[in-house]
């Protein structure tokens, strides 16, 4: 963040606090990847929350979506997720409007239909 800018200036507090909750509306599929056959699952979240900055609570969003890719090994996948965050903040330099833009990548370990 910062700091000099206009939007960096009005943070006092080093914590920022996003409680939010949504729904994932999810659609199986396979693509073909030279001679096998990989499962995967397509995604798409919407969802609403509250962002905590300076002691003070803002109502906000998200909107995203992201693939679930499942190789040949019944307990691990690879997830890829896009989101946009989005709220309205006092912002001093222009606009009130306010949307971060995030893309994570990482293992996902499955837990097994037998347990």
């Amino acid at each position: 963040m910062d700091r000099t800018s206009a939007l960096g200036a009005i943070f006092r507090d080093k914590n920022e606090w996003i409680y939010d909750g949504g729904f994932v509306i999810n659609m199986p599929a396979v693509f073909r990847s030279k001679k096998t056959l990989v499962e995967c699952d397509l995604y798409t979240t919407i969802g609403a929350g509250v962002l905590s900055i300076n002691g003070s609570n803002h109502v906000g969003g998200f909107l995203g979506g992201g693939m679930k890719i499942r190789p040949n090994i019944k307990w691990f996948a690879i997830r890829v997720d896009i989101r946009d965050y989005f709220t309205s903040l006092n912002n001093p330099g222009g606009s009130n409007f306010e949307n971060d833009f995030t893309v994570r990548i990482g293992p996902t370990f499955l837990i097994p239909p037998e347990l």
